[in-house]
């Protein structure tokens, strides 16, 4: 198998079993990225969320629809821009944080499991500059 197989095959496999988490908390794979995306930096540009995530602008803007409508974001036009909007995490929103961030640091650490200090450094190392190499190569 290529490494772009292996990679592909692996995050499949942890996205599953992170939404099979998520799901307890009726939070999709998507919701739970804006999360993370937004508690680290509240009041991001939907336009900005959109790049980040990696995802067209109407799934971005479906995922937001369903947060909103369950109460985890607010959007605000934007002072700066009155085409965009803001986004804001709710306390609802933001109370789900440390539950979303286990559920991936739980996969991250079934997965390494076997490697000592030196593998994971490694691999972190590694995995980085094939993402590097990706973000040059679509650029």
């Amino acid at each position: 198998m290529r490494i772009g197989g292996i990679i592909n095959f692996i995050a499949n496999q942890s996205s599953a079993k992170i939404n099979e988490h998520l799901k307890t908390k009726g939070i999709s794979h998507g919701e739970a990225r804006v999360i993370h995306l937004l508690y680290h930096q509240d009041g991001l540009l939907q336009e900005k969320l959109t790049k980040l995530l990696l995802i067209d602008k109407s799934a971005v803007t479906r995922i937001l629809k369903n947060m909103e409508e369950k109460g985890l974001i607010i959007k605000q036009i934007s002072l700066k821009d009155k085409r965009n909007y803001e986004i804001y995490l709710t306390s609802k929103g933001r109370s789900l944080y440390s539950f979303i961030d286990q559920a991936f640091e739980n996969v991250s650490n079934k997965m390494v499991n076997g490697l000592n200090l030196l593998e994971k450094e490694q691999l972190n190392q590694m995995l980085h500059t094939l993402a590097k190499n990706m973000e040059e190569f679509y650029e």
